[in-house]
């Protein structure tokens, strides 16, 4: 069996210091409402002598992705995302959050360092570097500590924010030749020094190392593996909850017969906990949902409706997602095609959203959208010219539209803010409830692989319907016959085989993703979603639209625009996930 190494965590006593220094607010910390975190992930460094892990990067993608079901504020940084700079600006950002007064969690997974003799710990960014050292001086720590990021550091921003407790996770191995096979935490700290609220839960204790392997979820460290087990249920206590000191009775109850097993290692994880801290995670997010209703529809005022088709109703459907090497219409981004399985149930709108449901969200919130708060967005002037003005947004584009023709001109951000409205309006939620076994649902934008799952309907053509695009016509909306104008939903009459109309065309389709045009060169295989926030804050667009040729149109094509864009051929349909 092959053997990947992740040395053992480097918290040791200037950690315990720091802890015990902290001026925090006594109480039990509990479920909060607004609850944030920033999770890093690094395998591959940019300087050569930080030797290369596996899985560090899908112990972070797989926590950010468990975190945001359970409705956490987040931000993921992985492999040459993760610089200095971008990890303490996260920090700086996250802990000055307005409203944030729940939970504050830090999740660090790669290298770290510790010099010898000394009192502080770090945690190695991707863009780390070297010293230059005199020939005098060879027996000096080489790396330089300005480039690296101190736990102190991570600590004090724990410390300064508003939360009202915060939790420090860390599978950090050392890469540090000069100190032997590695120093864990050292356990002489008191719990009488701990401020409340607190808890740190660290991958190894003194001594030892933490592994990763591919026994573990196909490729985690054995600590964030069974981190990601006990959040999802198997640290769950008596109230239903999964809390610190229950999520460390089964780290240890685990990790050291795992490690055992796999690896003929020890490894027994270490921690600091202090209060009753509540991570807020609703292991029932995670569960396998069964005997869902194939349909639903959901009533949102005035005598709106929409209505929703299930897909992968038994769970771990497996799907080819992306374009095949001879595709010569295919771009870069759409390569390499891979396996792709998708592990929970979803509804998906079997339209894009209308602008009359659109208008009983705004009539029900007041809410203005970015065009009509910002700059305006795109239409057709009187000359029939396209123009961008603050005339247009979605209520006026320059052309008819009906309260059945798909809203436009709205952004990523304009989406994600319907969605809000329909996982928080508590009549939506009731009629969910009623209708799905009384399961809470989450509410959001389709996944990319969602939606590519969805708009292929088990085929594995160009185009649900063949690989003639000659047909097209049949079934979508497009630069041919659009007019350039968007059209009635379900006006064309052809659904997919999975009975979702405009798959292909009409108006394009904001997913959750980040955009990454090489994200599928490493794509995780199940359950991908791309979290990993980019410096132009880019999102994936899909389906092609009114203003699209016909290889724009195909099931694998991939576009991308800025959250707060408006455009009149771009606009979204919503996922219902039960929880």
């Amino acid at each position: 069996m092959a053997r990947h190494l992740r040395l053992c965590a480097v918290v040791f006593a200037a950690t315990a210091a720091l802890l015990a220094s902290l001026d925090l607010a006594s109480g039990r910390a509990g479920p909060a409402s607004k609850k944030i975190a920033l999770v890093v992930g690094i395998n591959k460094y940019h300087h050569g002598g930080l030797g290369e892990l596996q899985f560090a990067e899908a112990d972070a993608r797989d926590l950010a992705d468990l975190l945001q079901k359970a409705g956490y504020e987040f931000t993921l940084l992985t492999g040459d995302k993760a610089t200095l700079p971008a990890i303490r600006a996260e920090l700086v950002r996250l802990r000055k959050l307005p409203g944030a007064d729940g939970l504050f969690l830090v999740a660090l997974a790669g290298h770290g360092m510790q010099p010898a003799d000394a009192q502080e710990a770090y945690f190695i960014p991707y863009d780390a570097d070297q010293r230059v050292l005199k020939p005098d001086e060879k027996d000096k720590f080489p790396w330089d500590e300005k480039t690296l990021l101190p736990l102190s550091e991570v600590l004090g921003h724990l410390q300064a924010s508003s939360a009202g407790a915060r939790a420090l996770l860390v599978d950090a191995c050392r890469n540090d030749p000069s100190s032997g096979r590695g120093r864990g935490v050292g356990t002489g700290l008191k719990f009488a020094d701990l401020p409340k609220n607190t808890a740190v839960l660290l991958s190894c204790s003194e001594n030892q190392r933490a592994d990763e392997d591919k026994a573990w979820g196909g490729g985690h460290g054995a600590f964030f593996y069974q981190v990601l087990e006990g959040l999802k249920g198997q640290a769950v206590d008596k109230r239903g909850r999964v809390t610190a000191n229950r999520l460390y009775e089964h780290l240890n109850d685990t990790v050291p017969d795992e490690v055992a097993k796999v690896i003929q290692a020890k490894q027994k994880p270490f921690q600091f906990i202090s209060g009753d801290v509540d991570l807020g995670i609703d292991p029932k997010a995670t569960e396998t949902v069964q005997d869902l209703p194939k349909t639903l529809t959901v009533k949102l005022g005035d005598g709106v409706e929409m209505e929703l088709v299930l897909l992968n109703a038994k769970g771990n459907a497996e799907f080819q997602m992306g374009a095949p090497k001879d595709d010569k219409d295919a771009l870069d981004a759409e390569k390499p095609q891979h396996k792709v399985t998708l592990t929970k149930p979803f509804y998906l709108g079997k339209y894009h959203v209308t602008r009359g449901q659109f208008a009983a969200f705004v009539k029900a919130t007041g809410y203005k959208t970015e065009a009509e708060t910002g700059d305006g967005a795109g239409g057709y002037n009187e000359k029939g010219d396209y123009v961008n003005s603050k005339d247009f947004s979605w209520k006026k584009t320059g052309f008819r539209q009906t309260d059945e023709h798909p809203v436009v001109n709205v952004s990523w951000n304009d989406a994600k803010r319907f969605c809000r409205w329909l996982a928080e309006d508590a009549d939506v939620q009731r009629q969910l409830k009623a209708k799905a076994g009384d399961r809470k649902m989450t509410v959001r934008l389709p996944s990319e692989a969602e939606w590519e799952y969805a708009c292929r309907a088990g085929t594995t053509t160009a185009y649900f319907f063949g690989d003639d695009p000659k047909k097209l016509g049949d079934y979508a909306w497009y630069w041919d016959n659009s007019d350039h104008r968007t059209h009635r939903v379900g006006e064309k009459g052809k659904p997919n085989p999975w009975g979702l109309h405009d798959m292909h065309g009409n108006a394009f389709q904001w997913c959750e993703d980040y955009y990454d045009k090489e994200f599928y060169a490493n794509s995780p295989l199940k359950d991908p979603l791309n979290l990993q926030k980019n410096d132009e804050d880019r999102r994936v667009l899909r389906g092609g639209s009114l203003v699209c040729p016909l290889r724009r149109c195909r099931a694998a094509y991939r576009y991308d625009g800025e959250a707060s864009t408006r455009h009149i051929a771009i606009g979204f349909r919503v996922a219902f996930r039960p929880d």
